[in-house]
């Protein structure tokens, strides 16, 4: 995978790839917080503008926090390393749909990248487990971001575009937003 990323790098250069796709105050909001121990600022920053691009391209905006500003309404996200091996095996994250929280496992998204990709890929796993915790329910799509595990296709296409929604995935995510949004 690896190779695959070095590959298509240049692609990614350059192409604006982070540019908003919706105007201010057009879009409902859902607050993030994110406990951000374990990565460097760069890599969280732009891991989180990729997710902001992902469901701004679906009208949703993310509002990121840092764990100190959270509340009740918010989505939290701890990033973290040295998972067991037996623990969600093979997954760069989970979602406990409940209690509204994320884990992502970092040491398992730099195993798959080069470092300069390693925003990307945080930014991807961040907005799939976002969408879990807006859609409600633990599923997964046959094609795109909700997919349940990625493959060489679907990494490749990351760079320089984003992968999208599935239509279905919208849908359930519109229709549950209001639990979570502000304007």
């Amino acid at each position: 995978m690896k190779q695959i990323w070095a590959a298509v790098f240049g692609l990614a250069v350059g192409t604006g790839a982070l540019a908003s796709t919706i105007e201010p105050g057009s879009a409902s909001s859902v607050r993030v917080c994110v406990e951000d121990s374990v990565v460097t600022p760069f890599v969280l920053i732009r891991g989180e503008s990729i997710a902001t691009e992902i469901f701004g391209n679906i009208g949703i905006r993310l509002k990121w926090v840092r764990r100190t500003r959270c509340d009740q309404s918010s989505i939290a996200v701890q990033v973290s390393t040295g998972a067991p091996p037996g623990h969600f095996p093979g997954a760069l994250g989970y979602t406990r749909l409940a209690e509204r929280q994320i884990e992502v496992f970092y040491d398992r998204v730099e195993r798959i990248f080069e470092a300069p990709a390693v925003p990307n890929l945080l930014g991807h796993v961040l907005a799939h487990e976002i969408a879990h915790v807006l859609e409600g329910v633990n599923r997964h799509s046959a094609e795109g971001l909700m997919k349940a595990h990625w493959d060489s296709r679907d990494y490749v296409q990351m760079y320089p575009h984003l992968l999208p929604f599935a239509p279905e995935d919208v849908e359930l995510i519109r229709a549950r937003l209001g639990a979570f949004t502000s304007r």
